[in-house]
């Protein structure tokens, strides 16, 4: 079975929503095979960091738990990953070292 045209809708949108809208001219279109050692090979740590967060956006869980999810990403790509997390109204909670985590959150606990 393909996938639909409203499920190519949804991957676009969500890698529109991270700033990786550019990707699937770069690696030769959605439904491109690529083994796990090529993404390595073409994405940089911030932008696998922004893929994964283009997951969320596809499938939109009520709540997401994110573990150093933008260590590697620059403050500007964090921002909007936060920014379009709340405008979707979903929940988030963070673990993470950098201070510019603290603006997207209503609630610090130092450990």
């Amino acid at each position: 079975a393909g996938v639909s045209s409203a499920s190519n809708e949804a991957l676009r949108d969500a890698l529109d929503a991270v700033g990786l809208s550019g990707l699937v001219a770069r690696v030769g279109g959605l439904h491109t095979p690529r083994s796990p050692q090529e993404w390595h090979a073409t994405l940089s740590p911030g932008q696998r960091q922004l893929l994964i967060c283009a997951r969320i956006f596809v499938h939109r869980p009520a709540l997401v738990l994110l573990d150093e999810a933008t260590s590697a990403m620059p403050a500007a790509d964090e921002a909007r990953i936060y920014a379009k997390l709340k405008a979707r109204g979903t929940a988030y909670v963070s673990i993470g070292h950098r201070a510019s985590l603290e603006p997207h959150h209503d609630e610090i606990i130092d450990l």
